[in-house]
């Protein structure tokens, strides 16, 4: 069974949710559902979108209340651990800057560069390939998860 949240935890994530709700109405429409996915390092397309209302919108109303919400966070937290996920989330974010969800040729170079690494190109393309298991020439959230637990077990397993 799930450890139930704290209050602590229920008042960040009223916070979090309220960010969220960009018109203020209670609920999370199709658009700030894909804005939390982009934020939580989620993929964004719109079909994901579609599956994420259909799957978390358990009054069937078209939105995500904030004890949708609620579930949801507790099931993501769980499919990976808390620490775990907040470490991958952070990392990818440092890449992924335009927030779609997604890791760019530009966007590695530019987050390698900040960090003082002056990485080949073909070295960026070698890093995007290994990881990228649709071919889009990108890295998604899963591809970066997957990848890293590859090639560092024991650390993010």
């Amino acid at each position: 069974m799930a450890t139930p949240l704290t209050e602590q935890q229920i008042i960040d994530l009223k916070d979090a949710f309220a960010a969220f709700d960009k018109n203020n109405d209670g609920l999370l429409n199709f658009p700030e559902v894909k804005d939390m996915l982009v934020s939580i390092g989620r993929d964004p397309r719109s079909c994901r979108v579609n599956e994420v209302l259909k799957e978390v919108d358990t009054d069937g109303d078209g939105a995500i209340n904030f004890a949708e919400f609620l579930n949801f966070i507790a099931r993501e937290q769980l499919a990976e651990g808390p620490e775990e996920q907040s470490e991958l989330q952070q990392m990818f974010a440092m890449f992924d800057r335009n927030r779609d969800g997604r890791i760019t040729h530009a966007e590695m170079k530019r987050a390698l560069a900040e960090t003082g690494q002056n990485v080949p190109d073909s070295e960026i393309e070698s890093m995007i390939r290994e990881a990228d298991d649709n071919c889009d020439g990108k890295v998604s959230y899963k591809e970066f998860v997957a990848t890293m637990k590859k090639k560092y077990p024991g650390v993010y397993d």
